[in-house]
């Protein structure tokens, strides 16, 4: 099967209303796909209608996907749950705080 076979598949079987998506975190430059300022969220809205975009702490204007991406530091306290809030509940993003909270321990992060 090729990747369109799969991806239909996919679609099918989870019930989808768009197509299945790759990620990729990387620190090679890259030549292709939409840059231009946007929120995470949107990013991948796009990405979901087939379009390949490329996002980092440039182009990010999102607080909450920022941290989400170890572009900036993440919050503590308040100001991290009411991010946890805003990307589980407002932007679902992720599905609970359990997978935000994995998200954030599994993302390499860097100096800011």
């Amino acid at each position: 099967m090729n990747y369109k076979e799969l991806a239909d598949v996919f679609k099918k079987t989870f019930e989808l209303k768009y197509e299945p998506m790759v990620i990729s975190f990387t620190n090679d430059e890259i030549s292709s796909g939409r840059y231009e300022k946007t929120s995470f969220c949107k990013a991948l809205k796009i990405a979901s209608e087939g379009e390949s975009f490329v996002i980092d702490e440039d182009v990010s204007i999102c607080t909450g996907g920022s941290q989400f991406c170890g572009f900036s530091e993440i919050h503590s306290g308040q100001k991290k749950r009411r991010v946890q809030q805003f990307l589980t509940k407002g932007e679902k993003l992720t599905s609970s705080i359990v997978t935000f909270e994995r998200m954030q321990k599994l993302a390499i992060h860097t100096s800011y």
